[in-house]
């Protein structure tokens, strides 16, 4: 007898074959299981659905056939199977054939998805507020995910961003912070490229990368608190524009089920930036980043909590140098902007303190302390835990074919979290007190190249919403 199987995202499926003449495909059976019967049971291999079941039509075959079938063909003599699940689902598939099949059954077939890489893209428009009235924003990026290099396990991931007629905000160092004390920062253009390279060991369960950056600003101005706007154009030191270079190396330990949208296991991830000096007044620093991840299974594999744990610290390598007379506005400046001067002075005061001090990885965003702004809280050390719950609704089988990638569109999924972080000076007492706090929801849609989320977090400064694609965690 041939027995093939069809290892999905949603299903597993078989068909099984008692020979290949007219006659024996008349007894044929084929059925399916969901997923979910597999992936956390609390049963020996003869009590899961999937043995008593092929089990139970290889016995159908043969009684339909009866003496018609060789001894040969009366038992099980090959499996031909491929996989598109996560690994734990495989185990256990493993487990059952070879009990099914008396030996270590055949490798799984290449799956359509191996040597596969996965391209994510958009472009946002956008009508323009404030200084930007009457004028258009707009956006785009590209990001190509594990493009193979050599073979699967060595890949690149190369990301182009673009945008115009862009305004970010630019916080005061600290955790207690005014976020009164915020300036907007204009730029006509920002454009980004990025490149990971990565070799992956162990069935891609140890990852190495290098990650290089590459980020190119045209200013245009300041808002100052009073909604004040300053001409930057022709301050020296700041400039019209400016190109920023830095680079990361990482290492990632993957023990869970399913990297892409694992859901028992953990991954420990720890990264080393080198940040060069963008102006004179800045310091050069690396930045080192701990990060472990744990996923636990409460109700089979519908209802995971997630706990993340999360260390950033900085380590100055050269200080920057302040000079008092680039922080004077020019007499054109002064007669256009009477607040020009006043908002110099405390852009000198926030340089000369940037100048001697590092920054670790800031709260606020699209990952950490999710119901506030990005970057609003950063200092030379950073803390950082977060629980999430996350509900898989039933898998809906929505069948898509791209030309990078196909699958199933998977699944949706709820999830409620729970952010708690701080940063400090040191790495004494402060890091653990004055924590800042959010919570919220998430929507997640996942299919077979990718997972995109809606997240709405509270704080006590309002609300953020979060759209990107992968999870924070």
């Amino acid at each position: 007898m041939k027995l093939f199987v069809d290892v999905g995202n949603s299903r597993l499926k078989w068909l099984l074959l008692a020979g290949n003449d007219s006659k024996e495909i008349l007894y044929a059976r084929k059925d399916s299981i969901p997923i979910t019967d597999l992936q956390f049971p609390k049963k020996t291999i003869e009590e899961t659905i999937l043995f008593k079941q092929i089990k139970k039509n290889i016995s159908y075959v043969n009684h339909q056939l009866g003496n018609k079938l060789s001894s040969e063909k009366s038992c099980l003599k090959t499996i031909v199977w491929i996989c598109v699940s996560p690994k734990l689902i495989e185990k256990k598939v493993i487990k059952i054939l070879e009990r099914l099949y008396g030996q270590s059954p055949p490798k799984k077939t290449v799956t359509p998805e191996d040597g596969k890489f996965n391209f994510i893209g958009g472009i946002v428009k956008g009508e323009g507020k404030n200084y930007f009235e009457g004028e258009d924003i707009n956006g785009g990026a590209l990001v190509i995910i594990d493009f193979p290099i050599i073979s699967n396990d060595f890949t690149i991931s190369p990301a182009r961003l673009e945008g115009t007629n862009i305004s970010y905000p630019l916080f005061q160092r600290g955790i207690d912070s005014d976020p009164n004390k915020t300036l907007l920062i204009l730029s006509d253009k920002v454009s980004q490229n990025t490149a990971e390279i990565s070799y992956y060991f162990f069935n891609r369960q140890i990852e190495v990368y290098y990650t290089y950056f590459g980020l190119n600003v045209d200013y245009s101005g300041i808002i100052t608190y009073e909604d004040t706007f300053i001409d930057t154009s022709n301050l020296e030191n700041f400039g019209s524009g400016a190109n920023f270079t830095n680079q990361r190396f990482g290492v990632l330990l993957d023990d869970t089920d399913f990297r892409r949208d694992p859901r028992i296991g953990y991954f420990i991830k720890i990264d080393r930036w080198e940040w060069p000096k963008r102006y004179p007044q800045e310091s050069s620093q690396y930045q080192y980043d701990f990060e472990l991840t744990g996923y636990i299974p409460l109700i089979d594999m519908k209802l995971i909590m997630v706990l993340n744990q999360f260390f950033s610290t900085s380590k100055v390598i050269e200080s920057g140098t302040v000079n008092r007379n680039d922080y004077i506005c020019s007499q054109e400046q002064l007669f256009l902007y009477e607040q020009c001067q006043n908002i110099l002075d405390e852009y000198y005061e926030r340089d000369l303190n940037e100048s001697k001090k590092g920054r670790a990885t800031s709260l606020g965003g699209i990952e950490r302390l999710r119901g506030y702004p990005e970057g609003r809280f950063f200092d030379e050390h950073t803390n950082f835990r977060a629980i999430e719950l996350r509900y898989y609704f039933n898998p809906i089988d929505i069948k898509f074919d791209l030309i990078f990638a196909k699958g199933l569109l998977a699944e949706f999924q709820l999830a409620g979290f729970y952010d708690q972080g701080t940063v400090s000076p040191d790495l004494g007492e402060n890091l653990w007190k004055n924590f800042k706090d959010t919570r919220g929801i998430g929507l997640r849609l996942i299919t077979g190249s990718a997972v995109s989320r809606i997240d709405y977090g509270i704080s006590d400064e309002g609300g953020e919403t979060i759209i990107y694609w992968d999870y924070p965690f």
